[in-house]
């Protein structure tokens, strides 16, 4: 079992070389940051044949109204008083008019957050990561498990290689990384 173990923890040297740079940066260089994880949207309405959070048709999307998600984000930044968040969401832009409406209803009241994100390739416009920077978007985590283009088909993806260079070179242009 301690075997077992071992091979869900960092390899030593990373952790070593982690430890170095920590401990040669100058405690005034960063700053602490509280960031609070949240969720506005549950499900996924892709079919990605891998993946435990879409394919099942008995299981439908929940999205909060992205004016409610927006209105919990700003009780929680008071309450916590951060305006950092790491959002939970299968895919902040599975909706698009949600995604759209979340970062009008930010940028419209002039909220300042910093939020990272889980992004599907197949539903962002290079518009779309203006507002989402715009709204405090400054990470999205794109699931991208092969550069095949057959292996994309066959689990069912549904994206293609260039859609996916034009959304990470809109990305890297606009300050989402």
């Amino acid at each position: 079992e301690k075997n077992l173990t071992l091979l869900y923890r960092w390899p030593l040297q990373l952790a070593q070389l982690a430890n170095s740079v920590r401990c040669c940066l100058q405690a005034s260089t960063y700053e602490k940051k509280i960031v609070i994880p949240y969720v506005f949207n549950y499900g996924c309405p892709f079919r990605c044949a891998f993946c435990t959070q879409s394919g099942d048709p008995g299981k439908p999307v929940i999205a909060r109204d992205a004016a409610l998600g927006v209105e919990h984000l700003v009780e929680l930044m008071s309450r916590w008083e951060s305006g950092y968040f790491y959002l939970l969401n299968n895919a902040f832009n599975s909706s698009p008019r949600i995604a759209d409406r979340f970062c009008e209803k930010v940028v419209q009241e002039g909220i300042r957050l910093h939020w990272s994100d889980c992004g599907r390739f197949n539903a962002i416009t290079e518009d779309r990561v203006v507002a989402m920077a715009a709204a405090g978007c400054r990470k999205l985590t794109f699931g991208f498990e092969t550069g095949s283009p057959w292996m994309l088909r066959y689990i069912d993806k549904r994206i293609e290689l260039d859609q996916v260079e034009r959304v990470l070179e809109w990305c890297s242009k606009h300050g989402v990384w």
